[in-house]
């Protein structure tokens, strides 16, 4: 019964953090919180596959991004105090924001653990309220409108993704069962109506498609990521994204046993390569970094969703890892290029350059972060997107694979031609120009994280293959 008091502490701990305005003792109650965290995730890590308070459950998959939800959320903590005290930050601001990370922690939390569909469901659209009030934390027209348009679109997707539970239910009905759980659902799911099936599906991923950032409906999670401060845009390119991919996963682990399955992966594939599509279209125009690397966030959302609808148990494992190591880099990456605003006002290529010279240490993460993310040896995202590619050449899906490979050819020249103008390029300096100097020891968590990245590409530990083998083996072969 680890989970209530999980989550009843963290209502009781978000109420406080609100309504106490003493900046420390509010910093104070979420660190706390990120230790209750962790407390369940050493919990879950003990007592996997035991249900607990009948809708949550704790499986290999679970144990795994509520791991990373542990690390990212102890790093964001950090680079969240920071940016607020650079700021200057009203007591009230830090209270409500302090609030609305506890709870949308607690929210992604459960959505990992949840073993019932309208839990998992309830728990998604709690990620979106608490989102907003992380969005929204600058209090500027900006802030106000991408705040606005993550909640109306995001309500958009999680109804449709209800409407998708809803057909589930007919065909639940239609099966003479009145259960929701996953575990029944993908029991029974041969005796269902493979229309309906598919209905269902189709709705949950247009709806959760909002969440991981893919195709259609990934515009509001790229001005969300833009126009939030650069610790919450790290959240959101990890543990956000993965929360869209969890709840995905578990309708399609449902339907992986049903006649349904090719059409699953047809759908999932052409919204995988819609989305490296329209990555690499927006990243040959645009000029503001945030944005950059929240396309980027797009196409690997996309390239570890082709993994999954190649229907290869390599590409199983591809898709996972890559969830995995994309988490650490992208948050990384954000960390930094909140640095990189404070030491130029900026974020635009115009404002920008030889950010190599004034902070050495940040260029080093960010040389790091771009062999990273742009899947180069030795870093962990080259292994994950070579098994991707191998996967599509096993199940001869070789359009795609060509296809896939011109466009991230296009994603390559672009990425790379910006990190190296900010990195080397060309600025006129002044005194005026520097607004703040960054300490190096705020660099330390992202070498730590693209440290890890690159432990698991030269590597690869026994224990990560083996957890993200048991993760997958729910799928079948």
């Amino acid at each position: 019964m680890f989970i209530i008091i999980f989550l009843v502490a963290s209502v009781a701990m978000a109420a406080a953090a609100y309504l106490i305005k003493v900046k420390y003792i509010s910093y104070g109650i979420t660190a706390l919180h990120t230790c209750l965290l962790i407390a369940l995730n050493v919990h879950e890590f003990y007592y996997l596959n035991q249900l607990e308070a009948e809708y949550f459950e704790s499986d290999y998959l679970s144990i795994i991004f509520l791991t990373i939800l542990s690390i990212i959320s102890i790093t964001t903590q950090i680079h969240a105090y920071i940016y607020n005290e650079k700021r200057q930050e009203y007591r009230r601001n830090v209270s409500v924001h302090n609030m609305g990370f506890i709870i949308f922690v607690t929210a992604i939390a459960a959505v990992c653990m949840a073993q019932h569909v309208g839990i998992l469901w309830a728990f998604v659209e709690m990620t979106t309220l608490a989102a907003s009030v992380l969005i929204y934390h600058d209090r500027n027209l900006l802030a106000l409108e991408g705040t606005w348009k993550y909640i109306f679109v995001c309500s958009i997707g999680i109804a449709l993704a209800f409407a998708g539970i809803l057909f589930l239910g007919v065909a639940i009905q239609e099966a003479h069962l009145l259960d929701f759980s996953i575990l029944t659902i993908k029991a029974h799911a041969k005796e269902m109506n493979p229309i309906w099936l598919k209905v269902c599906f189709l709705l949950i991923l247009t709806g959760f498609s909002v969440k991981m950032g893919i195709a259609p409906l990934f515009n509001v999670d790229i001005d969300a990521k833009d126009v939030s401060p650069s610790p919450i845009g790290a959240m959101f390119s990890s543990c956000l994204t993965n929360v869209g991919f969890i709840s995905i996963f578990r309708f399609y682990e449902c339907f992986t046993e049903t006649a349904i399955l090719g059409w699953m992966n047809n759908v999932l594939m052409i919204s995988g390569v819609l989305s490296i599509f329209f990555a690499s279209t927006y990243l040959l125009k645009v000029d503001n970094y945030k944005r950059a690397f929240a396309y980027s966030s797009m196409e690997h959302s996309g390239i570890a969703i082709i993994a999954l609808a190649t229907g290869h148990p390599i590409g199983y494992f591809a898709c996972v890892l890559h969830l995995i190591l994309h988490s650490f880099t992208k948050a990384s990456l954000f960390y930094q290029i909140g640095q990189v605003y404070r030491v130029f006002n900026s974020k635009y290529e115009s404002g920008v350059g030889g950010y190599f010279k004034l902070n050495p240490l940040g260029g080093l993460v960010l040389l790091f972060g771009m062999l990273s993310i742009l899947a180069l040896p030795p870093f962990g995202l080259f292994i994950s997107e070579f098994m991707m590619f191998r996967a599509l050449a096993l199940t001869n899906n070789w359009l795609i694979l060509i296809g896939v490979v011109i466009l991230l050819s296009f994603i390559v020249y672009s990425l790379s031609k910006k990190f190296i103008h900010l990195l080397f390029g060309k600025f006129d300096f002044q005194c005026s120009d520097i607004r703040q100097h960054v300490h190096p020891a705020e660099t330390f968590s992202q070498f730590v994280l693209l440290g890890l990245v690159m432990y698991v590409g030269v590597i690869q530990p026994d224990f990560l293959v083996n957890y993200i083998n048991k993760a997958i083996e729910v799928l079948g072969k």
